[in-house]
């Protein structure tokens, strides 16, 4: 969850998703938003998140949580942009949700050397980035 540091969420190490329960969300395009009905699916319906509204650009999330008037849900590999935006990023647990990433690449036939770039340079950043995250998690638990 990305917010404001003057939000009143801005303040907190984690957020439990039923504190977002009364906190105007702005969601980002409506994959995103499938996304989270889907991780939440398993939810009674009371107990749900349900964004205020959908926008189609990141950006446009970003700029209305930056004035404090919601939260916007945005995975963490957004923090270059987000933090241009002076946003602060506080997990999410209870239930904690992980969205997977995934590279499919053709056994018949070469990647383009573009997107052979691209993996070349996503697969270890991915590694180095889970691997860190983890850290981070192990040490805030302790």
């Amino acid at each position: 969850m990305w917010c404001a540091p003057s939000h009143a969420l801005g303040a907190r190490r984690r957020v439990q998703w039923q504190q977002l329960r009364d906190v105007p969300i702005v969601a980002t395009g409506r994959d995103h938003e499938r996304a989270v009905d889907q991780m939440l699916a398993d939810l009674p319906v009371e107990a749900r998140i349900v964004p205020a509204d959908v926008v189609d650009n990141v950006t446009t999330a970003f700029g209305i949580a930056a004035r404090g008037l919601a939260v916007t849900l945005a995975p963490a590999y957004l923090a270059p942009l987000a933090r241009t935006f002076g946003l602060v990023m506080k997990r999410i647990v209870e239930p904690e949700t992980i969205r997977e990433v995934c590279m499919y690449r053709s056994t018949e036939r070469a990647l383009s050397p573009p997107a052979a770039g691209f993996a070349d340079f996503l697969l270890p950043w991915l590694r180095r980035w889970d691997r860190e995250t983890q850290a981070d998690t192990r040490v805030k638990r302790a």
